[in-house]
């Protein structure tokens, strides 16, 4: 399973690397940057078809700092993750591979949590006792196969405008429709544990193609769905690397 989490956190990389806006600031939310740890639920409806795909969980872990961990798991029963991590620091974002005892090293992105951000959307209610704002566009530009998306977020306005519940809709060019879901099902104040942040000094540095090529040989399976897609994020890797 390992080129699966590795090739979703390199997709998770991708969004966060080329997906930061421009945010705009008042006094109405929260002046510093609120630490958590939130653990998500995900699914896929795929129309047409009886077997849907299972449902995950994921952890996201964010320090006072702004710093920020995304796991495709969560912790043990003491806490630990022992799986394929991405962390944004301050000076550089860096994919952590405990499969492979390696690092991807990136420079970073544009900051995404930060403190007196307003979340530019409308009152929602609330949930899990955090008030929500409500965010819907609509894209009728085709996209790869992909004529039409749908996109649905509630931010919690008084955790640094992080989604709570999101619901993607997308059609395609032969009218096939699929629906993603994301809902956050616990949230924990207060800073994450450290080693959510820990990048293990004896890992060595590689990029994305070559952990691709390791990782298909050992299970035979494709971790990005064409070269293309691979050569692309080497390239931004290659450009945009740590120095």
């Amino acid at each position: 399973m390992s080129n699966i989490r590795f090739a979703g956190v390199v997709c998770g990389l991708v969004a966060v690397c080329l997906g930061a806006a421009a945010f705009h600031y008042n006094m109405q939310v929260s002046p510093t940057v609120k630490p958590l740890v939130l653990v998500y639920r995900d699914s896929t409806h795929l129309e047409g078809r009886d077997r849907q795909p299972d449902a995950r969980l994921w952890t996201l872990a964010v320090r006072s700092d702004g710093s920020f961990m995304r796991a495709n798991s969560i912790g043990d029963a003491s806490g630990h993750i022992e799986d394929v991590k991405s962390i944004e620091f301050r000076d550089r974002y860096v994919v952590v591979d405990p499969y492979t005892a390696s690092t991807t090293t990136y420079k970073p992105s544009m900051a995404i949590f930060v403190p007196t951000r307003d979340c530019l959307g409308t009152s929602a209610g609330s949930m899990l006792g955090h008030p929500l704002e409500y965010l819907r566009d609509d894209s009728k530009k085709a996209k790869g196969n992909v004529i039409q998306m749908t996109t649905e977020r509630w931010l919690a306005a008084d955790l640094n405008c992080v989604v709570m519940r999101e619901h993607i809709s997308e059609v395609d060019r032969d009218h096939g429709k699929i629906e993603f879901y994301r809902e956050a099902v616990s949230v924990r104040l207060g800073e994450p544990p450290a080693d959510f942040f820990e990048v293990p000094p004896s890992y060595h540095e590689r990029g994305p193609a070559d952990l691709s090529k390791e990782l298909e040989s050992k299970s035979g399976q494709k971790v990005f769905r064409d070269d293309a897609a691979r050569d692309k994020l080497q390239k931004i890797y290659d450009a945009e690397k740590h120095r």
